[in-house]
């Protein structure tokens, strides 16, 4: 009964999985083929450590989320430790400390995976391949046009097609509400995060409910937003410089403004952004302008590499070759600008229909590449 049990237990935990051929080279292709996209633009990559002492780990995290990361002690410091769930709040870490000399504004890029304890809602997963980056000590809408318009240009060289940007203004929920009576406050913030905007009405929250239904293109939104008192009016000129540095950037996403999504990140100190993908429709990646803690201003995007790879187009096939094992490295390497070469042992069947069944396309035989298929 014992081994029974033993032998029918899952062998990876809930939300785990191992990512095989030919799905992990195309996770390792798109993951190259991103991080040469960040690094021709100026953006040092940096790999952070998977585990951290709980207390700095956290420090960055609101205390809801907590329980996302895996805690256990150090068996040498005797420590608490924390895998991480996130790797943003590790790169806001080094750039405060160990890069905290280094010339601003820093740009920096990362890939890596991410663990969380339990899964994110409506997702079973609970691992990641986090790839993303993070314009520190930046001001001004150039530097939200830079990232979004860098990661237009990353994702599309994926081969993601129909992409379009969705802009959030999520301080102006925090804003609006604190000119708000104290005890409806409350009230109004759970009527916004359900976008019910009769709700919001009914207490007196006519500003939230006129944002909640404000949806359209930079220009329209920041026209219509120019028409209220500061700070809701400040966010019109923000829209109007973000397409202004757009247009200079010549990102051509097509573009639209809601300004209360209910799951924009309440961590953002400006303006926060999604990029979906509408064949099919999922969002790709997500971004925006926040605080470090020692008070440098920020702007990084991130997107999950799994949630993406199901709708990566096919890469090329290369032919694959069969070599005799007498074959120098050097004769092998020579042909790989062609051939995938594998070496065959000096007993293989090197007949046509037996390497065809194996999946080669072609054989050296007798110093000589020969094709298996007419």
């Amino acid at each position: 009964m014992a081994i029974s049990q033993v032998s029918n237990r899952p062998l990876l935990p809930h939300g785990l999985a191992d990512k095989l051929p030919p799905l992990a080279a195309c996770s390792l292709r798109s993951t190259q083929q991103l991080m040469q996209c960040f690094m021709a633009f100026g953006y040092q990559p940096v790999t952070p450590s998977m585990l951290e002492y709980t207390d700095t780990m956290l420090v960055r995290v609101p205390l809801a989320a907590s329980t996302d990361y895996f805690q256990f002690r150090d068996p040498i410091s005797n420590q608490t430790l924390a895998l991480r769930a996130d790797m943003t709040g590790q790169i806001a870490r080094i750039a405060t400390s160990s890069l905290s000399g280094a010339p601003r504004p820093l740009r920096l890029c990362y890939a890596g995976q991410r663990v969380r304890a339990v899964p994110e809602a409506l997702h079973t997963r609970r691992e990641h391949r986090q790839i993303g980056i993070e314009f520190i000590g930046a001001s001004g809408m150039h530097a939200e046009a830079e990232v979004i318009a860098l990661a237009e240009h990353a994702l599309s060289s994926l081969g993601l097609k129909g992409l379009s940007l969705d802009i959030h203004l999520p301080v102006l929920l925090g804003s609006t509400l604190a000119q708000l009576p104290a005890d409806i406050q409350a009230k109004a913030k759970l009527a916004a995060a359900r976008k019910d905007e009769e709700a919001l009405r009914a207490c007196g929250a006519d500003l939230l409910a006129d944002l909640l239904s404000l949806r359209g293109s930079l220009a329209d939104t920041a026209a219509l937003l120019r028409e209220h008192k500061s700070p809701v009016k400040y966010a019109s000129t923000q829209l109007e410089d973000l397409a202004r540095a757009l247009k200079e950037k010549a990102c051509n996403l097509p573009a639209q403004v809601d300004a209360l999504e209910a799951s924009s990140d309440s961590n953002y100190s400006g303006i926060s952004f999604s990029i979906f993908s509408h064949d099919p429709a999922f969002e790709v990646a997500r971004g925006g302008r926040y605080t470090l803690e020692n008070g440098e201003q920020a702007v990084g995007f991130t997107l999950y590499l799994d949630d993406v790879l199901a709708y990566l187009p096919a890469a090329p096939v290369m032919p694959v070759i069969a070599l005799p094992c007498s074959t120098s490295f050097a004769e092998a390497v020579s042909l790989q600008q062609e051939y995938i070469t594998i070496y065959l042992d000096d007993n293989a069947d090197f007949s046509k229909k037996t390497l065809m069944h194996a999946g080669f396309s072609h054989a050296l035989i007798g110093g000589v590449i020969q094709p298996l298929q007419s």
